[in-house]
Formats: structure tokens, C-alpha cells, sequence
């Protein structure tokens, strides 16, 4: 299971576009500083939540996203302090992502330890639920990927759940070798939590990496060195690019 979940400012939609997403009333209630949140979950049966794992899910939930929202050209991600968001290897990947699912990486921002909880998990929870709750039915059933995202469906429309949520069965081809990619941080840096992404007209040109977020100056890595970091640091092959491009 793996979840995204995109928070909007209200003043980025028309009246229509509210009233279509959220229905009359409850888009009347809406205020001026108020915030569209909207979340996807994956089911993919691959079970290697490895950072991989993690940036093929993530790339995935980006492209659903696109479809719901087109108006989408940017991104500030925040996410657990787990290690496969955290090493090097992802972290450099952003990079790619930006590039994959043509919306602009911003920025990446890790929870601290305890501090991973969010609205996504909130969703996970309830979901969770349902699914011990439908297992314990006669010959309820939610052994593979497609049986719970239908369980998932038939418990949301049952309480009347739909609309802020998307269950999707998620399938990859995952790349056929990745060397070595590291649990820890860049060298020279021990810990760090916050990642600014630097780009223009032409793309990419460099990183800015804090211990936390905005804390300071942060340290710049250019363009170059992040290419050779991914490489480096990050124990990629080359070619894990193309591989990367065409898995999810």
C-alpha cells in the first residue's frame, strides 16, 4: 500500500471546478484560505518497498494526480523519514521525476522521527478496516491486489465515502538490476531532512541540501555533481535512466 496525498489552495479553482469536485453544498462552505485535499492509494503487488518501489509509486500517484488536476505544473514533497525516501539514491532520483511526469520537483521535505503521520495514513487506517472487516464476512476475500481495491470500493460507497479518495490496483516492471544503492546520506553530510531543486528554461541546474528545512544556507550541489553523484553516492548504473522511465 502506498498513498499521496495533494493539498490545493481553494483560489487555484473556478466556482464550476469546485462544484464539480466537491458538489454545491459542500463547495459553498468554502472559504478563501481554505485547501482542496485530495488522496491516492496504490495497491501494488510488489512487496519490495525499497526506494524503487517507493519512486515508481510515487511517479504513479503524480501521473492519477495529473489526470484529476491538469492544472498541475509544480510539486513540494513531504514525506515519512523512512530510509527508502531518505538515501541518496532517491533523493538524486527526484531529479528524474521531474523530468518523467513533466511537473516540476520543487522541493523534498522529510519527517523527522514520530513525525510521519499525516492525512495519507489517515486514509490507510480506514482502509485497513474495511478490509479485516470484509475478511471476516463468509467467503470474504482480499488476497491479492484487485480483490482490495474492490473490497476498498464496496466499503466506501456502503458509508458513503467517495470523493476525496482514489483506490487504484498499480502494476511495474521493475528495473532489471540497481547497484548497490545506498541507505545513508551525501558524502560530507550526516543527516539531512530538507532538499530545494533548482531549475530554469534549459532544467536542471542544481540542489541545495539543509539538515533542516530552510536552517541556514544548506550546501549546493550543481547540476554536474548530481549527475555524478547518481553514480557515485547514489551506486547507479547509467542506464538505470532509461529503465526507471519505462517501469511504472
Amino acid at each position: 500500500m502506498f498513498g499521496a496525498t495533494l493539498i490545493l489552495p481553494v483560489s487555484g479553482f473556478s466556482e464550476e471546478e469546485l462544484v464539480s469536485m466537491l458538489g454545491e453544498k459542500r463547495s459553498e462552505t468554502l472559504k478563501s484560505d481554505d485547501y482542496v485535499v485530495f488522496t491516492v492509494v496504490l495497491y501494488n503487488a510488489d512487496a519490495h518497498q525499497d526506494w524503487v518501489h517507493s519512486f515508481l509509486s510515487l511517479r504513479a500517484c503524480i501521473e492519477v494526480l495529473k489526470k484529476r488536476f491538469p492544472q498541475l505544473q509544480s510539486l513540494s514533497i513531504r514525506s515519512d523519514g523512512a530510509g527508502n525516501f531518505k538515501c541518496a539514491s532517491c533523493v538524486l532520483a527526484m531529479i528524474q521525476l521531474s523530468v518523467f511526469a513533466c511537473v516540476t520537483i520543487v522541493e523534498l521535505s522529510i519527517s523527522e522521527a514520530g513525525g510521519g503521520e499525516d492525512i495519507t495514513d489517515s486514509f490507510f487506517h480506514t482502509q485497513k478496516l474495511l478490509l479485516a472487516e470484509h475478511v471476516k464476512k463468509k467467503d470474504g476475500s482480499a488476497r491479492n491486489v484487485a480483490e482490495c481495491v474492490e473490497t476498498i470500493a464496496l466499503g466506501e460507497r456502503e458509508v458513503g465515502a467517495e470523493g476525496s479518495c482514489i483506490t487504484l490496483a498499480m502494476s511495474c516492471d521493475r528495473p532489471s538490476k540497481v547497484d548497490g544503492a545506498k541507505k545513508g546520506t551525501f558524502s560530507g553530510i550526516s543527516s539531512l531532512y530538507h532538499f530545494k531543486f533548482g531549475h530554469s528554461e534549459e532544467g536542471f541546474t542544481g540542489m541545495r541540501v539543509f539538515a533542516h528545512a530552510d536552517i541556514g544556507p544548506g550546501k549546493f550541489y550543481s547540476a554536474q555533481v548530481c549527475k555524478d553523484m547518481w553514480t557515485e553516492d547514489g551506486g547507479l548504473s547509467v542506464g538505470l535512466c532509461g529503465e526507471l522511465k519505462e517501469a511504472a
